[in-house]
């Protein structure tokens, strides 16, 4: 997906009232305030409530709904490039955002949407960094996942790098966090910058 076409899916929820927060690999890069590796999708969070009118929305934006899935995790595509993954949740007592109703696990944490970031220089809401992080370590990350949070925590925008199995986390791989080690380390970086990205599966968290 290119950044022209994420702008015209949150334009199209923006006119239409609906909010939505970004999520995943795009997510990673409106923090950041740039792109940095292309992205096969657009992770949105909304609220269940809004379901309905957001896959209007995407429907006329040429989208059609995918077989499969949960209810509160559709996919949207429409064929080619563009491809939305809405994580639809509902917010309990502690500000979580409860995806699953059978699974009160499966939960964006409190603070969750009170992050800003910009795609192409504009201002979209998206998850903060410190939340990306937990979400993109609370599973065995794969090697995007480590690659999308090595540029946010070397540029600090974390509050700390999570220590070796704190809530959960297993010792990451690539030079970020390796077993054993007690505290995250700088990545390779590539010439210009950033760091190096490589071809791998494409995760969806």
């Amino acid at each position: 997906m290119t950044e022209a076409q994420v702008l015209e899916v949150l334009a199209a929820c923006a006119a239409q009232g609906l909010p939505v927060w970004v999520d995943g690999g795009w997510a990673v890069d409106a923090v950041l305030g740039r792109q940095t590796r292309p992205h096969e999708d657009l992770d949105l969070a909304a609220r269940v409530e809004d379901g309905p009118a957001l896959e209007a929305v995407l429907v006329g934006l040429g989208l059609v709904r995918q077989a499969g899935g949960a209810a509160w995790n559709p996919v949207y595509s429409d064929g080619g490039g563009l491809r939305v993954d809405l994580h639809l949740f509902r917010l309990d007592a502690a500000g979580r955002g409860v995806m699953d109703p059978d699974d009160p696990a499966v939960a964006y944490p409190a603070g969750s949407f009170d992050g800003r970031g910009a795609i192409a220089g504009r201002a979209v809401d998206c998850l903060p960094a410190d939340i990306l992080w937990r979400l993109k370590t609370g599973y065995p990350p794969r090697d995007r996942d480590l690659l999308d949070l090595a540029a946010p925590w070397r540029r600090r925008q974390l509050d700390r790098p999570l220590q070796h199995g704190e809530d959960g986390v297993p010792g990451l791989r690539d030079g970020v966090r390796r077993e054993g080690a007690g505290q995250a380390e700088e990545p390779p970086v590539a010439e210009g910058g950033d760091a190096g990205v490589r071809d791998h599966a494409a995760p969806t968290r």
